[in-house]
């Protein structure tokens, strides 16, 4: 791929203004890829009226890498889910994603898929009335400073304002600013969620808008909005016994991770990152703590479920640096 040299201010580190930048453009991803993303919309209040009730839900999309098949045209299929990592068993397929040879993203949904494009503002003409076989186009990275985005589907157009290039973990991506104060990131997608609005409602009204929490790829933190502590706020995993039970700590002479078990007769236990891919299966049986030297990971997120003697499972995250 023939690389450019662009001249831009980047805003997401402080490093000199105008600095020479090697830029090349950033594909949307095809697997190992999670979208955290928050939900705000308003429930009637019988009660009240006139103040609906101000309501949060909060979802996660992934891309696993499989590859599907609709209408002789190829997808990545993309899933819905609610835990703190993802996991198929516990997702729910809504569709697919695929990017053309213009870079352009387009969307095509199964039945039960097209209710998580929140804030859901898709009429009937998009193919939610018949066969759900109406592709959507999601974004268009190819276009230009005043250049024009036709959204067929619903009737509508933003107006690329600005591009500015910003630096996301190892590489310089493109920024697009739109109207409405839409921003699309390549290779992430818009920051109002990775199904955003096409019609935009005013803030002051009670019309349901989304906000992109966190990015994550192979594992990494590529964007995180600074208003959430966490990127998996109000986590929806149940566990059939306190987590608390298994202290995780840092060994303060060469800073490996302690897992110390206490009185729980733990049996097995299995590492994964974010994505949910499996890093590390053990046999701890007999064991009441065991080192897990930080050296063989990567740093970023992963979770642990241990399994004991008796059935229950403890379920837990840890952070190497």
């Amino acid at each position: 791929m023939k690389k450019v040299i662009i001249k831009s201010l980047i805003i997401f580190q402080s490093i000199s203004a105008f600095a020479q930048i090697e830029y090349e453009y950033v594909p949307f991803p095809t697997s190992d890829a999670i979208w955290t993303e928050e939900y705000i919309f308003y429930v009637p209040d019988s009660s009240d009226p006139l103040n609906p009730i101000l309501t949060y839900e909060y979802d996660r999309f992934a891309l696993s890498g499989e590859d599907t098949v609709i209408d002789n045209l190829s997808y990545k299929k993309l899933y819905v889910f609610f835990d703190d990592f993802f996991e198929k068993s516990n997702a729910q397929y809504v569709g697919g994603i695929r990017e053309d040879e213009n870079k352009r993203i387009y969307f095509k949904g199964e039945p039960e898929g097209f209710r998580y494009l929140k804030p859901d503002d898709l009429p009937t003409s998009c193919g939610l009335s018949d066969d759900f076989s109406y592709e959507i186009l999601l974004y268009d990275f190819s276009k230009n400073i005043g250049d024009i985005i036709y959204f067929e589907c619903v009737d509508h157009f933003f107006t690329v304002t600005d591009i500015e290039l910003v630096q996301i973990g190892n590489s310089y991506r493109k920024k697009f600013t739109l109207d409405y104060s839409t921003e699309w990131i390549e290779g992430i997608g818009s920051l109002w969620g990775l199904f955003f609005r096409h019609v935009v409602i005013p803030t002051s009204s009670y019309g349901p808008r989304n906000k992109l929490v966190c990015f994550i790829q192979d594992g990494e933190i590529l964007y995180s909005n600074n208003e959430f502590e966490d990127c998996f706020p109000s986590s929806k995993i149940e566990t059939s016994k306190n987590s608390q039970g298994i202290l995780v700590y840092a060994c303060s002479l060469n800073e490996n991770l302690i897992f110390d078990f206490g009185e729980l007769p733990i049996s097995k236990f299995s590492i994964y990152d974010i994505t949910g891919r499996t890093y590390e299966k053990l046999d701890v049986k007999m064991h009441t703590s065991f080192v897990l030297p930080k050296k063989k990971y990567n740093s970023g997120i992963y979770f642990y479920k241990a399994n004991d003697r008796h059935g229950n499972n403890y379920i837990g995250k840890f952070i190497v640096k």
